[in-house]
C-alpha cells in the first residue's frame, strides 16, 4: 500500500499473516531452508535485500519470478527469531513459497514450534491451511473492489499496482465479483513481471505559472513503462503537449501501441512518426513549442509600413506592437522569435527583433491585391534609429550566415537552430557594446 492510500485501507479489515520461530536456538539453517524450498519451484526464487534496522540481523524480500505480487518479508532478529510475513495481496505462489519454507524448517527440526500471528497460536501447515491463507488474499482484493470507491495504489515486488473499482468492473461489466478478483490478481502479477524490458519513465514535479504543483512523466516515441502521474507530457522535436492522465487514456483507447496495464499505468511501443504526430494532435491539452526563429523583411519604399511610421514607433522606448505578413507560416506559433531585416537603399540590416504574440491567421493582402496572406501579431524591441545604422549591418549578416540571401527574399524565412544561435550571439555582442 502506498502512504497516500493508507487512510483508505484503514476503512477495511484486511488479512495478513506473520509466522515466527526461534531459528538460532533450534539450529535452523536458513540458507538451506531457502535453498530446499526454491528447488521445489520450476522458476527461480529471487531475493531483494533490505537494510536491517537496529533490532534486525538481516532482512530480505523473497519472490517467485514471474508469479509473485508482493513476495514474502523475511526478517532474522538479533534475538534469533525468524519471521515470515505474507502481505495482504500476496499471490498464490507467494503463499505457496511461505508454506514450503516453513515445512522445510520443520523438516530440519521436527520439534520446531512455529507461531502464527501471536504467541498463542501454533501454525497449521496443512494443505487446507495453505489454500485458506490464499483465499483470505482473494477476500482482501474482493473487499477493495466491492467496498472502496476510489483509486488505490498497492505496493508490488517491482512496481506499484493501481486499482480503481469502477475501472475493474468496466473491464468485465457482466462478470461475477469473483471474476473481477481473479482478473485483478492476474493484472497485478503481469504489471510486476511482464514488462521488465520496458525502461521506466521517471516522475517529475512541475509547478505551472499559476503555482499549481503536479507530478508528470515525459513520454516520447520510444519503448517505455509509464507509472502513475497526474499529467503526461508528450514530446516531439517541435514541442510538447501536456495532458491530464485521464484525458490521455480516453484519447488512446484502442491504440495498438499503448497498453493500459491498470487504472493508472501503461506501456508504449514505438510507432511511426506519422502515427505519433496524429497521437499528439488527437490528445487534448496545452501544446508548447520550442521557440523558432524567423527573418521578417521590410522595405520602406514598397511596404504599407512607411519610414515615418517607423520613426513614430521608435519613440516608444519600451517597444511597439503591430502585425506582419509571414510567408513560411505553417510551423509558426505564438511565442516564436524574429529579427526584422530592413531592405532598400539605406539602413540595410537587422533593425529590431521581437516575438510573435499570435498564431498565424489569414487576412487581406496588405498590398491591396486579391491574394490572401497570413499574418502574425508581433511585439518589437531594441529598435535602431530610423535614420541611423541598423543594429546589425547586412555586411555582418553575410559574414556569419553567407548561405542566406540577405539582398532579397520573402518575409518569414525560418532559420535552423544553428543559424538562429549564430545570429543571437552576434546580436548579444552588439548589444553589449
Amino acid at each position: 500500500m502506498t502512504a497516500d492510500n493508507n487512510r483508505k485501507f484503514d476503512q477495511l479489515e484486511l488479512n495478513s499473516d506473520v509466522f515466527a520461530f526461534q531459528a538460532v536456538e533450534s539450529h535452523i539453517d536458513l540458507k538451506r531452508m531457502i535453498g530446499d524450498a526454491a528447488s521445489k519451484f520450476h522458476v527461480p526464487v529471487l531475493h531483494h535485500n533490505i537494510e536491517p534496522d537496529d533490532e534486525e540481523k538481516g532482512r530480505t524480500i523473497l519472490m517467485v519470478k514471474g508469479k509473485s505480487t508482493q513476495g514474502l518479508d523475511c526478517i532474522l532478529l538479533k534475538s534469533g527469531v525468524f519471521t515470515l510475513r505474507i502481505p495482504e495481496f500476496a499471490s498464490e505462489e507467494d503463499v505457496r513459497l511461505c508454506y514450503t519454507l516453513l515445512r522445510d524448517a520443520k523438516t530440519q527440526c521436527e520439534s520446531l514450534v512455529i507461531y502464527q500471528n501471536d504467541d498463542n497460536t501454533i501454525a497449521d501447515l496443512s494443505d487446507d491451511a495453505e489454500r485458506e491463507t490464499f483465499f483470505y488474499r482473494l477476500d482482501n482484493m474482493s473487499k477493495v473492489i466491492e467496498q472502496q470507491d476510489d483509486h488505490i495504489g498497492i505496493e508490488g515486488v517491482n512496481h506499484l499496482f493501481h486499482i480503481c473499482p469502477t475501472y475493474v468492473k468496466q473491464q468485465q461489466p457482466n462478470a461475477k465479483p469473483e471474476a473481477w478478483t481473479y482478473k485483478a490478481y492476474e493484472d497485478f502479477a503481469s504489471v510486476e513481471w511482464d514488462y521488465e524490458d520496458y525502461p521506466s519513465v521517471d516522475p517529475a514535479k512541475i509547478i505551472d505559472p499559476s503555482g499549481e504543483e503536479y507530478t508528470a512523466r515525459f513520454v516520447s516515441n520510444m519503448k517505455c513503462f509509464v507509472g502513475v502521474c497526474q499529467k503526461i507530457v508528450l514530446c516531439e522535436s517541435d514541442g510538447v503537449k501536456i495532458t491530464d492522465a485521464e484525458d490521455f487514456f480516453k484519447a488512446t483507447s484502442g491504440n495498438a501501441h499503448i497498453h493500459r496495464l491498470d487504472f493508472a499505468q501503461f506501456t508504449l511501443d514505438p510507432m511511426s512518426d506519422e502515427d505519433w504526430k496524429q497521437l499528439m494532435d488527437r490528445v487534448p491539452g496545452d501544446y508548447l513549442t520550442h521557440p523558432k526563429t524567423y527573418i521578417l523583411r521590410w522595405n520602406p519604399t514598397i511596404s504599407s509600413f512607411k519610414l515615418e511610421h517607423y520613426r513614430k514607433a521608435c519613440a516608444y522606448h519600451d517597444g511597439f506592437s503591430m502585425n506582419w505578413s509571414i510567408y513560411e507560416w505553417e510551423k509558426a506559433k505564438k511565442g516564436d522569435r524574429f529579427y526584422m531585416e530592413r531592405l532598400g537603399d539605406e539602413g540595410r540590416g537587422i533593425v529590431f527583433r521581437g516575438e510573435f504574440t499570435s498564431d498565424p491567421y489569414l487576412g487581406e493582402d496588405w498590398a491591396g491585391t486579391s491574394k490572401k496572406r497570413y499574418y502574425v501579431d508581433i511585439d518589437c524591441f531594441d529598435a535602431s534609429s530610423a535614420d541611423g545604422q541598423p543594429q546589425i549591418t547586412v555586411e555582418e549578416l553575410k559574414s556569419i550566415l553567407p548561405e542566406i540571401n540577405w539582398d532579397k527574399g520573402h518575409s518569414g524565412q525560418l532559420l535552423t537552430e544553428g543559424q538562429a544561435q549564430k545570429l543571437e550571439e552576434l546580436w548579444d555582442s552588439k548589444m553589449e557594446t
